[in-house]
């Protein structure tokens, strides 16, 4: 016996497909040939022309956002410039953006709310976004470095900016950056609600429908077996023996096989059964995924792909360095809610708490980052950073940013955590050598993302 495979693609002459015409035997044959022989390129290694993704790609084709925080912070410019600055300051506020291989552009959007903003913004506020390199603040990867952010809205604004260009894939800061002008307004009224941030890619939108749910059930789904892969009905070659009837089974079965193909390809629902949930619980760290993996562990040429994780903006700072408040006046720290947190101690100690889930991803593969600032210039050779999951980390010594030695960057890929579990991810920092000062380092950003 012979499985029908087609080791390259059959397909159907155009007389065949004509409207009204009988369908044949080779229609089918080559129909269920052409969908077993992708799907043995798909899975496996022994196929004659394998499909791998180790290609640059196109970034992820859904439209999930890099960054969705709600900040609810805000930035009170007044004469002193003790407390977030004063008028014609720069305060900014920094994200990671982990910039996938094939994405050339990324839409940064802000909200600011305050109904007494919108008739004088402009008057009051240079909204600005800086899309630089993670550890060059003067280089952009291709993309316009800086841009000013386009204003619409009324009660609450929304500043956006589009970076495109972008040739070089891999970690980028993206920076909001509010400058207070001088205007015929007191100064003690330039107030600015940060409320969210969102980072995303660009995509076009999509008409969209209401799914509606089929009772009846018309598409029953077979679930597979624990040890199989993907549940494609092979068919023999005396299935398709000259003159002999096709029967339902036979077009049935095709039918469930392409729409188990596209399924493995594109992860959409079985059907309309919704009824039947996609689940690997049977297995744990599976070799062989029974659904949607882009890749397996058989597979040398089947990378992981990049997959952002988490990236979150603790905190602003001046763009001169300075700090959002000032640490020696308790009023100051009290009335404000945008600035960085700070140490008050050298003791090592956890900061800026979030919630997390890694997935199952082999080790050395989870790489993280951290930015730090300061407003003094004390240097960064005296401060430790890392992230903490589960056990304490190796603490790591920041890199001062090119173009902006007031920043400064920590990065690795040795950090342990449980994969698939809900975990609480701080930012560890500490002083190791010196004479502590709270202006000598703050905590502005954390990051955590997939590297192949």
């Amino acid at each position: 016996m012979a499985v029908v495979k087609s080791t390259s693609f059959q397909g159907s002459p155009m007389v065949d497909v004509d409207p009204d015409v009988e369908t044949w035997q080779r229609v089918l044959r080559n129909a269920q040939g052409d969908i077993a022989g992708t799907l043995d390129d798909l899975t496996s290694t022994a196929a004659a022309t394998p499909i791998v993704h180790g290609g640059v790609g196109n970034g992820s084709l859904l439209g999930i956002p890099w960054v969705s925080q709600c900040l609810d912070r805000t930035l009170d410019f007044d004469t002193g410039g003790a407390k977030d600055g004063g008028a014609t300051d720069t305060v900014f506020h920094p994200w990671f953006v982990v910039v996938e291989p094939g994405e050339t552009s990324v839409v940064v959007e802000i909200t600011i709310g305050n109904a007494t903003l919108a008739a004088n913004f402009a008057n009051r506020f240079v909204p600005r976004l800086r899309f630089c390199q993670a550890a060059d603040f003067d280089t952009a990867g291709g993309a316009v470095l800086e841009t000013t952010m386009t204003v619409s809205g009324s009660l609450r604004l929304r500043l956006s900016a589009t970076v495109t260009g972008i040739t070089t894939p891999g970690l980028y800061l993206a920076i909001f950056m509010i400058e207070s002008i001088s205007t015929s307004d007191s100064v003690s009224e330039l107030t600015c609600e940060l409320v969210d941030c969102v980072i995303r890619k660009k995509r076009n939108k999509r008409r969209r429908g209401d799914v509606v749910r089929d009772e009846t059930n018309p598409t029953p789904v077979q679930a597979p077996t624990g040890a199989a892969s993907l549940f494609h009905q092979s068919m023999d070659e005396t299935l398709f023996t000259a003159l002999d009837a096709m029967t339902g089974w036979h077009t049935s079965r095709l039918d469930r096989n392409i729409n188990g193909l596209m399924e493995f390809m594109t992860g959409s629902p079985a059907g309309t059964n919704e009824d039947y949930t996609h689940t690997e619980d049977a297995l744990i760290n599976p070799t062989t995924p029974r659904f949607n993996a882009p890749n397996r562990k058989v597979h040398s040429s089947h990378p992981l792909p990049v997959i952002p994780i988490v990236s979150h903006c603790h905190g602003g700072i001046k763009r001169t360095g300075g700090y959002l408040v000032s640490p020696s006046t308790p009023a100051s720290v009290a009335a404000r809610r945008a600035f960085a947190p700070y140490p008050l101690v050298v003791t090592e100690l956890d900061y800026g708490g979030l919630t997390v889930r890694v997935p199952d991803v082999p080790s050395g593969k989870l790489s993280w980052a951290i930015l730090v600032g300061q407003s003094n210039a004390a240097g960064f050779a005296n401060v430790r950073v890392a992230p903490r999951l589960t056990t304490t980390p190796t603490m790591v010594t920041p890199t001062a940013l090119t173009g902006a030695t007031y920043l400064a960057l920590a990065q690795g890929t040795t950090l342990d955590f449980d994969p698939d579990e809900i975990a609480s991810l701080f930012s560890r920092m500490s002083l190791v050598a010196g004479v502590h000062d709270p202006l000598g380092y703050c905590l502005l950003a954390t990051c955590l993302w997939v590297q192949p």
